[in-house]
Order: structure tokens, then sequence, then C-alpha cells
């Protein structure tokens, strides 16, 4: 059994590599990365070529420009399924989508042997929406009741934009075919049939796209909600596998630094987020070390 990994890439091509390696250094993975246009450039296509084994991984076409907040993240998301599920030299039995600042804290052949075993459909961090012992805005619910034009405006017309619709107001219909809306984690791991059934959910249901295209943060709502929708609810196992220290508050977890290389190993978690070179390259090394024994 093999399995995808599904890299949102946004900064660090040599941490990119050192990713890539490590997750398919055994042989019982290949990587499908999106890096971001901003990011997209010959000379990273090259190093990539250098520093990484010929098959391990494969760039995606056309990338698109990625938004914090916007539908671009999820479309970038989809674009990898698309592809991975599209590739004509092999059906993986899952698909993990994790960030270029993550990384493994077990090797993927014991990854693989986890899933092989209990074979979840999904394994995803959710929670019924609104929760607003977790999200604030109406429990999370402001992000999905008013248009956020957050991949065409700046980020003070977008709020100026949603305050003007609050006052007047005005809320957005719910899409009929979605009978609860599910908060969490934007990383994941799907099988197969799982993300086939998202990709023909997809293409039956434009008006969902529709309606998340002009929604908030819609990376941490659209693959949760569609799924939890689906005939595979019941299996879905409640946690993403990961570990993300969010202690400190605010939009973006903690970066790990050497200190935490102890804390790190000891955890049940398969991958840990986030890293960063530019940070702590020490940190990084320490991991890919204890990983590749």
């Amino acid at each position: 059994m093999r399995i995808a990994y599904l890299i949102l890439a946004h900064t660090n091509i040599p941490q990119l590599a050192t990713l890539i390696e490590l997750l398919t250094r055994d042989g019982h993975a290949c990587c499908f990365v999106h890096l971001d246009k901003r990011l997209y450039h010959r000379r990273h296509a090259a190093y990539l070529r250098k520093h990484c084994r010929p098959g391990s991984y494969h760039l995606l076409p056309g990338p698109n420009v990625i938004n914090w907040g916007g539908f671009s993240i999820v479309l970038a998301s989809l674009r990898l399924i698309d592809q991975c599920l599209n590739y004509r030299h092999e059906k993986f039995a899952y698909l993990s989508l994790i960030s270029g600042m993550d990384l493994p804290l077990k090797s993927t052949e014991q990854f693989v042997a986890y899933l092989g075993k209990h074979q979840h459909p999904a394994y995803m961090e959710t929670f019924t929406l609104p929760d607003s012992s977790r999200w604030g805005g109406s429990g999370g619910l402001d992000r999905l009741h008013y248009y956020w034009f957050t991949d065409e405006l700046s980020r003070p017309e977008v709020h100026s934009l949603v305050a003007s619709q609050k006052q007047a107001g005005a809320r957005r219909n719910m899409p009929a075919s979605l009978h609860q809306m599910y908060g969490g984690s934007q990383w994941w791991t799907m099988s197969h049939a799982s993300a086939e059934y998202m990709i023909e959910y997809v293409n039956n249901h434009p008006e969902v796209v529709r309606f998340f295209k002009h929604s908030y943060v819609p990376d941490e709502i659209f693959f949760n909600t569609i799924l939890h929708n689906s005939p595979f609810s019941a299996a879905i196992y409640q946690g993403n596998l990961r570990h993300i220290d969010w202690s400190a508050g605010g939009s973006s977890p903690k970066t790990f630094t050497s200190a935490d290389f102890d804390m790190l190993i000891a955890q049940d978690a398969w991958f840990a987020r986030k890293f960063d070179m530019l940070v702590d390259a020490d940190i990084i090394e320490r991991v890919k070390a204890h990983v590749a024994q």
C-alpha cells in the first residue's frame, strides 16, 4: 500500500526538499506539490530536481496565488486531489494534506501501517458550527453568513464590506444540500474513496463551490462539511493526527525550535507544524535524523 502527500508550499524551497525526501525515502509515498505562484520559479523547480529523487514528487502545473483566508487555498487543495486521483501510474490508498512547513514525527512506513490497520475513511479534526468556545464571530457562522472577497480585495476593504452587510442585516442562505456546517483543522488525511467522493460532489454541486468561494477561511470548513454530510460521516476519525501548538493565540501556530525536540518526539502525533529553517534550522535536522534512524 502506498499513499500520497499533498503539499501546499509557499516558502523555503530547501526545507520543502527536505520534507519531500523524508516523506518518500522508504518508498511508501509520492508527493504532489502546489507551490504558491509567488514562489513558483524555474530556479526553484531546478532546486527540487537536484535535491529530490526522480519520481518522488510532482509539481502541480499552473499554480494559484494563495491568499490566507481565501478560497484560493481550497482551490489549490482540490487541484492537488484531482491531480493525485488522475495520476495514471498508480492508485494511492490515502491522501494526506500537509503544509510545506510541516515535518513527520515518524516514518511513512509506520504511517502506512497505521492507516492500513485502522482504515478510517478520513482523519480530520471537526466540530459542529456554531461553536463559540472555539471560534469567534457567532461561533464561526460569520464566516458563512456574509460575503468575504478575500481573494479579490484588500483586508481593510474585505472587513469594511462585511461590516456594511452586518449593518444592513443582510445574510446569505446556506446551501440546501448541506444539512449541517462543520469547522475544524485545514489538515486532513482521507482515503482514495473519500477523495473520489469529494471531487464528484464538487463537480455535481457548483452552487456549493460558489457559496464557499466568498466565505472566510473556507479551508477550515469546506472539506470537513462535505465529508461529514456524506455516507462516510459515521466512520471518520476525530483528529488530524498532527501536533500543532496554538497556545499563544493569534492566527498562526507556534514555530518549533530545538527547545521543543524532546516534547515533539514524545508525541503520539504523526506530524507536527510548524517549522521554519530561517528561525531554527537545527530542529529540522534533529527531527530529520530521528525519523530517518
